[in-house]
């Protein structure tokens, strides 16, 4: 062989030889096949998840995705995130490529339809209903016959025709806003929807967490990234091996990055009291107060071992001028006027009792001590209703700082 073809000969060598290298390195290195950097993510509101609050996308699932993609070497920004209604971001993962959904519930109906990184966050579906709505639900077919809201192609369809709903009595909508605009006004009799959600999407709609009774509870979800079918393995391995780094790896304190971020978003301490449970305990004082006079009645509200003081819980009360009527655990305070009486914030919190009281009863949000720790200034949420002519009563429960 002549010296001329042995070194085009080596050429060639070389240049396989490097190529093959190239393609040892980047197995070596595990980079996705599909880097993320193609990825399109789509999400909605659907808070404390994933949610836009004053023009910043944020949420449980957001800030995890930040931290996921930072560990894989290409971190993606909240405002890489895009927000779209639900069915139209179902629908562009469900038929497109390159597209990542969340937080999106993990139903046996839709596994093979995605691929799944997780689990981020659970929650339990529940149907809520107005505060006047005295239907009692036992059994999800008790619901039958009722209007009930749901987003079109969301989990809540599945949990209701599966525990025995028909589908004729669901009412589609596109977003949760137009579902608490009809609820509120009786249009539709319930809204299925995973519990902490929906409240915390009623408090940024109406300014009040508790606007919704939970009527009934389903089954609980956990949630999800789900992957376009065409996203290789793995991509969706490496943000699982991220998810669980997240979740196991914990700093000096012992906490992993993981519950740092459920902590922004979901109080880890507060109440074990329920609002449902709030609501009756007043009624039953309310009901004591119709069957006794009005001085049984007060002299049993401030009886600190009454029947009245249930952990927690205690009956307030006051007249239509503030004069205080009630108050077990501050006897002292009997009989002054806090008509003028406000807490940390600057809020009139006896004012808005009474109005709140005097325009049919409701829940009242403020600060107060509580008596159950020392006294401290803990946020409060406390319903009232009218005793009688002149005088009301309310209890209250102490919640986590949100």
């Amino acid at each position: 062989m002549s010296r001329r073809y042995a070194y085009f000969f080596l050429i060639i060598i070389l240049v396989v030889s490097l190529s093959a290298a190239s393609a040892y390195v980047l197995k070596i290195g595990q980079q996705p096949t599909n880097p993320i950097s193609t990825l399109t993510f789509y999400t909605e509101q659907f808070p404390p998840c994933n949610y836009q609050e004053n023009g910043t996308v944020k949420g449980i699932a957001v800030d995890l995705l930040t931290e996921i993609t930072d560990k894989l070497g290409s971190k993606v920004s909240a405002d890489q995130v895009q927000i779209v209604p639900w069915t139209d971001a179902y629908q562009a993962t469900l038929t497109g490529e390159n597209s990542v959904l969340f937080s999106t519930a993990r139903l046996p109906a839709r596994e093979q339809s995605f691929k799944w990184a997780g689990p981020l966050f659970m929650d339990t579906y529940a149907l809520f209903t107005r505060w006047n709505n005295e239907v009692t639900i036992t059994d999800a077919s008790d619901l039958n016959g009722y209007k009930i809201g749901v987003i079109k192609d969301s989990a809540a369809i599945t949990q209701l025709t599966n525990a025995g709903v028909n589908e004729s009595y669901l009412v589609y909508f596109t977003n949760a806003s137009a579902i608490i605009e009809n609820l509120s006004g009786g249009e539709i009799d319930f809204w299925c929807y995973a519990q902490v959600v929906g409240r915390t999407l009623t408090e940024q709609i109406t300014g009040n967490y508790y606007s919704f009774k939970n009527a009934f509870q389903l089954s609980y979800y956990e949630y999800y990234y789900a992957f376009s079918k065409d996203v290789p393995d793995s991509t969706v391995n490496s943000f699982q091996q991220a998810i669980d780094a997240l979740k196991q790896e914990k700093d000096t304190s012992g906490i992993s990055t993981y519950e740092q971020i459920l902590a922004r978003y979901i109080p880890t301490q507060g109440t074990a009291t329920t609002p449902e449970e709030l609501v009756e305990f007043v009624q039953s004082a309310y009901k004591y107060a119709q069957q006794n006079n009005q001085e049984v009645a007060l002299n049993e509200f401030n009886n600190q071992t009454g029947q009245f003081v249930e952990g927690e819980l205690y009956i307030f009360a006051y007249d239509m001028t503030g004069n205080t009527l009630a108050l077990p655990f501050q006897p002292e305070i009997i009989g002054t006027n806090r008509w003028n009486a406000t807490d940390a914030n600057g809020t009139a919190f006896i004012q808005q009792i009474i109005q709140t009281a005097q325009s049919g009863g409701g829940f009242v949000r403020y600060s107060y001590l509580d008596p159950a720790d020392n006294f401290a200034v803990k946020p409060k949420v406390s319903y009232v209703l009218m005793a009688g002519q002149d005088w009301l009563i309310g209890a209250g429960i102490y919640e986590a700082q949100r």
